[in-house]
C-alpha cells in the first residue's frame, strides 16, 4: 500500500535522523551563526519543491490527522490536529528528500521532524482567515480542485474555467480529502489519510 511503501522511503531517509564576557560572545555568536547556516541550507519550500524538480511535499507524515488543515494568515505556517494537539509546521524552514508515492510518483519528504505544537489560541486566529472545503475548491483566478472519490480511492482533478478537469493522479485504497488553500493561493494542502498533510504548488497550472 501507499503508506507502507511511503513509510520505507522515509525511515530510509532519517525521518523517523564562570565564564568571561567575551567568551559569552562569542559562544552565542557561534550558535547563532550555526543556526543562521543550518536555515540557509533548509531553504523555503519554493527552492525545496524547485531542487527536487517535484510540485508536491508530505509536510506531515501520520495517520492521526482529526481535523482539517488550516493556514497561518501569511502563509508561511500550516497547522493540523494530531490525536487531539494542533501541531505547526514552518514551511520556510522546510529540509526535503525525494520519496516515492502512489508507487512511482514522486515528491518531498521531510529529512528531519517538522512539526511543533501550536497553542490552540493561536489556531482559532488562523480559523478565521484560513479557507478549506471537504472536496472541491475554485480560486480566484478560476482554478477547481477536487478530490473526488473513485471507489476504494481518490482522483486529484484540476480545471481551468471553462475547460475539461485534468486528472493529476489517483490513489488506490486511500481516501484523501480536506482541500485548504494558502492565503495567496499559490499552494493547496489536503489530507491522505494513510499518509497525512500534503502541500501542492499551483503555479503554472
Amino acid at each position: 500500500m501507499a503508506q507502507t511503501r511511503y513509510q520505507r522511503n522515509a525511515e530510509k531517509g532519517g525521518l523517523g535522523a564562570g565564564v568571561t564576557g567575551l567568551a559569552v560572545w562569542m559562544l552565542l555568536f557561534s550558535s547563532y551563526g550555526a543556526a543562521g547556516a543550518r536555515a540557509q541550507q533548509r531553504g523555503n519550500m519554493d527552492s525545496e519543491l524547485k531542487r527536487l524538480n517535484v510540485d508536491t511535499a508530505l509536510v506531515v507524515v501520520s495517520q492521526d490527522i482529526d481535523e482539517f488543515p488550516v493556514w497561518s494568515p501569511h502563509g508561511d505556517f500550516i497547522a493540523v490536529q494530531i490525536n487531539g494537539q494542533w501541531n505547526k509546521v514552518e514551511l520556510g524552514m522546510l529540509a526535503l528528500q525525494e520519496a516515492k508515492w502512489r508507487g512511482s510518483a514522486r515528491l518531498g519528504v521531510p529529512s528531519t521532524p517538522t512539526q511543533v505544537p501550536a497553542p490552540a489560541g493561536e489556531i482559532q486566529l488562523w480559523k478565521r482567515t484560513s479557507k478549506w472545503r471537504p472536496r472541491r475548491m475554485v480560486t480566484r483566478s478560476g482554478l477547481t480542485i477536487e478530490l473526488r472519490e473513485t471507489d476504494l480511492g481518490t482522483s486529484l482533478r484540476l480545471a481551468r474555467r471553462g475547460k475539461k478537469p485534468e486528472v493529476i493522479w489517483t490513489t488506490d485504497l486511500e481516501n484523501c480529502h480536506s482541500l485548504a488553500l494558502s492565503p495567496d493561493e499559490r499552494y493547496v494542502a489536503f489530507l491522505c489519510e494513510l499518509n497525512g498533510l500534503a502541500v501542492m504548488k499551483l503555479d503554472g497550472r
